[in-house]
Formats: structure tokens, C-alpha cells, sequence
């Protein structure tokens, strides 16, 4: 092609590797709290997804990492939930303290 010539639209096709370090953390287990917050957001509000608007398949998911939960400073957790509060419950909470990242995720 010559100086200027415009390439045609085309795909291409990349592989992208991820390698996440987590610290020592306590096994994942399904809380009541998170097992309340799941029927809110899915049976009660049937929300759909946040990311793909999907309501096939839907999950609830943690916030903030679990495996990181140790290493996390809960009044920034609370901080920043406040700003996010994706499902508008962030007003429920006042300034309870988060304890958990199972809590974290009912926001």
C-alpha cells in the first residue's frame, strides 16, 4: 500500500495472560448474608446483570476480592462502597461498618 492508503476494518486476534498473586486467605463459603443478599438481588428484584444485562445465568459477585479482604481497611471499603453502590442500598447502610466482603457484596 502506498503513503496514506486507508487499511480496510479487519479483526485481530490476541491472547491476553493474566497471573494474579493471591495472599493466604480463608476458603470461600456461602454466607447467609450472601445467600439473603442473592435472593434480593435476583428472585425478589430480578435485577439482571450489571456488566452484560443478561438475566440467564446471573450471578452475584463479591465487590472487592476475597482473597485480598485481609489486606483492606474497612472504613476505605465503606468509603468506596458509598460512591459505587450499584443497586442504590448504600443509604440502608449508614455508617455500618463493613465486616465482611460477603456484606459487600449486598450493595
Amino acid at each position: 500500500m502506498s503513503a496514506g492508503a486507508v487499511v480496510p476494518a479487519h479483526e485481530q486476534v490476541k491472547t491476553i495472560t493474566e497471573t494474579i498473586e493471591y495472599p493466604a486467605h480463608e476458603e470461600r463459603a456461602e454466607s447467609p448474608a450472601y445467600r439473603h443478599a442473592r435472593h434480593i438481588l435476583i428472585d425478589r428484584l430480578d435485577l439482571a446483570c450489571r456488566i452484560c444485562g443478561s438475566r440467564e445465568q446471573r450471578e452475584t459477585h463479591h465487590i472487592f476480592e476475597w482473597a485480598e479482604w485481609g489486606n483492606m481497611d474497612p472504613a476505605k471499603v465503606l468509603t468506596a462502597l458509598r460512591q459505587i453502590d450499584f443497586y442504590g442500598f448504600g443509604h440502608e447502610k449508614g455508617d455500618e461498618p463493613v465486616a465482611s466482603p460477603t456484606i459487600s457484596a449486598t450493595w
